[in-house]
């Protein structure tokens, strides 16, 4: 992930081992490191010109306390920003910090179009990211497996229905005029994807994602 010695390693092992291990299967380290990822992908295509190290900070900081309950986690993760809780926020000045705790607290805020700063603009772009329906399809079902008995039909519909409401042309999820400026060519490619899923075609992406999954253990 980073170079030994960095002291973005030190941090992300840090996050990891304190707070992101506890988190479900969607928020796990990697998901903060493809959020930072994307944040520095948009920083350089929207020509923002950006602090890197603070992208780095709001990237790994905005899911810390997800595993505490997702309605307000993002509040908890400003309050512990800006409070410089641990040693790796001591890098960055008070004023740093409240960027930072503004753009953590700001990134759950689906369909609005409302920033503090251009952090909270690229991080809510970024947590969701480019549409990807096979990721969003794992998601869902490492989401709601606990609650089935195995890859059933009834888990395929239950999950089904939910994806199309949330993102789907009419969804929710996508609602934001910026993320369909931002994503506009993806999101057309997704949409047209998704029309043509049903049971069977979920469960063999879920399949796949599955035995793609192994392959990499």
């Amino acid at each position: 992930m980073f170079e030994k010695g960095n002291w973005k390693r030190d941090a992300a092992d840090f996050y990891n081992q304190n707070f992101y291990a506890k988190n479900d299967a969607g928020h796990k380290i990697d998901h903060a490191y493809d959020v930072y990822l994307e944040m520095l992908r948009l920083n350089k295509s929207l020509e923002l010109n950006l602090d890197e190290d603070m992208i780095f900070m709001t990237a790994f900081t905005h899911d810390l306390f997800i595993h505490e309950g997702r309605q307000f986690h993002h509040n908890a993760a400003m309050n512990y920003v800006v409070a410089s809780s641990d040693p790796f926020l001591d890098n960055f000045d008070p004023d740093q910090l409240w960027v930072i705790g503004q753009a953590v607290n700001e990134h759950r805020a689906s369909g609005k179009d409302h920033y503090s700063n251009d952090y909270s603009r690229i991080i809510r772009l970024a947590d969701k990211g480019v549409p990807d329906l096979n990721k969003i399809i794992m998601r869902g079902y490492t989401s709601n497996k606990h609650k089935h008995d195995g890859l059933t039909d009834e888990m395929a519909i239950e999950v089904l229905d939910h994806l199309v409401k949330k993102f789907g042309r009419d969804g929710y999820g996508f609602k934001s005029v910026d993320y369909r400026k931002v994503y506009g060519h993806e999101l057309e490619d997704f949409w047209l994807d998704l029309d043509g899923i049903n049971i069977d075609e979920w469960i063999r992406r879920v399949k796949l994602g599955l035995n793609n999954e192994l392959c990499f253990k």
